[in-house]
């Protein structure tokens, strides 16, 4: 049986049983730390150090009294579960194990009980994003789901380009993550997110003014925790004198409204990095998940500074906005009719459809549009690895975020590849949304 029916299984087995509800009520403290290297703040400590650095972190910890925890930079399980026993009532539910970062791991731990709980690493890309995420299914006390991811992003060590692209791949396979994830828990009722963690990157720094990896969450349709915070409450990374104060790590959320959100300073002698609590309750009714146009998501986004001078935030034009859509063309053909597709190769077509899943092969050289209600065989819109970066650049951010879910019309020549017929997208022109 295949790991992702397993999945299935336990989670329509969990919620057959009726699973027990949250104990949390009213307003849930939530909170992401990267530690540091946690136990010892360097990769080989020494025992004395190690005990050392558990016990400043359980004092804070403990002081911090989260009912979610969201952790970074952890050595193992025996050193995680010591850290959140500091906690009345909080459990362990996972771990991950990323073989290229073995003492770097990423735990989430809660006094919620939890349905369904793993790690992933992120699939196999040109850019090799590192790690991964962990993740884990909480029930709250009003019976509605909380989805929950924490995940370490590749750091600017070295070459700057390389560390953005292994980021913004991260983030494509993330929301690849959250739509499958969607499916899954939406049929059995309600569904809230957070995904929180060390993303490494800033929407405040010039050096980030055209990297995707935040903006594409909150194009998506997630809430940008740090929206209306000022700058002075939300530097998680402190100057060390080399580098001047950064906001490198953030929390993104669906069907939760955000009381406070701040960053817990005063912890240096544990972590480079300070917690980040967020206070949230249930927001009610759940908002219905929709796709932010640039200038909507940009609302949330600050200015990005440098050196205290205020720059313009310039995500990049968009081809695809609601304003730039348009009334399906007369001509154009359902993505379900596969014999009049065919029956097309080599003329140019134009096929409407509602975009479901977007997946790639393991090499990335081929990313697939594929539509809602199409068989396998079916139409399938195809963008090749060397069209992708210009479509997105023109798009504001990764394709799930921009399309998934969207009524759409791609125009091109039919190709076929064997019996399946699709268009290859060369630019952001060949698609429009449809009104």
């Amino acid at each position: 049986m295949s790991s992702k029916a397993r999945l299935i299984i336990s989670i329509l087995l969990a919620w057959a049983l009726g699973c027990t509800e949250g104990q949390a009520s009213g307003v849930l403290r939530a909170v992401s730390w990267n530690i540091e290297w946690f136990p010892g703040r360097e990769p080989n400590p020494e025992p004395a150090n190690r005990e050392l650095h558990l016990r400043r972190a359980q004092k804070a910890l403990q002081g911090i009294n989260p009912d979610l925890f969201m952790a970074q930079e952890i050595a193992d399980w025996a050193s995680f579960a010591a850290l959140t026993s500091s906690v009345a009532g909080m459990e362990p539910h996972v771990l991950s194990s990323f073989q290229d970062s073995p003492a770097q791991q990423a735990g989430i731990a809660s006094r919620l009980p939890a349905e369904s709980a793993w790690s992933e690493v992120w699939r196999s890309a040109p850019s090799h994003p590192p790690r991964g995420f962990a993740f884990t299914a909480l029930r709250l006390d009003d019976g509605s789901r909380l989805l929950v991811w924490t995940l370490h992003m590749k750091a600017n060590r070295g070459d700057l380009s390389r560390a953005i692209a292994a980021r913004e791949e991260a983030a494509r396979q993330l929301e690849s993550h959250i739509l499958a994830l969607r499916r899954v828990y939406e049929p059995l009722g309600p569904v809230r997110l957070l995904i929180a963690g060390d993303w490494n990157t800033s929407l405040d720094d010039e050096r980030f003014r055209h990297e995707t990896t935040l903006r594409a969450m909150t194009l998506s349709g997630l809430d940008w925790g740090w929206a209306d915070v000022s700058f002075s409450r939300r530097v998680t990374v402190p100057s060390s004198g080399v580098f001047p104060d950064a906001c490198f790590d953030h929390a993104f959320t669906h069907g939760l409204r955000i009381r406070s959100a701040r960053a817990l300073q005063s912890h240096d002698e544990i972590s480079d990095h300070c917690p980040v609590l967020l206070e949230v309750e249930a927001e009610n009714p759940i908002p219905a998940w929709t796709h932010r146009t640039p200038e909507e998501a940009g609302r949330q986004w600050p200015a990005i500074t440098q050196q205290g001078v205020a720059l313009p935030a310039t995500p990049a034009e968009p081809v695809l906005t609601e304003g730039r859509s348009r009334p399906a063309s007369p001509d154009a053909l359902a993505a379900s009719e596969r014999a009049s597709i065919t029956a097309r190769a080599g003329k140019k077509t134009a096929v409407r459809g509602i975009v479901g899943r977007i997946g790639s092969v393991d090499s990335a050289a081929i990313t697939f549009i594929n539509f809602e209600g199409i068989p396998r065989g079916g139409f399938v819109a195809i963008v090749r690895r060397q069209h992708l970066p210009a479509i997105e650049k023109a798009m504001g951010g990764p394709l799930p975020s921009a399309l998934s879910g969207r009524e759409i019309e791609v125009r091109g020549p039919i190709q076929m590849f064997g019996s399946t017929p699709q268009i290859e997208v060369e630019r952001a022109t060949d698609i429009h949304f449809i009104r």
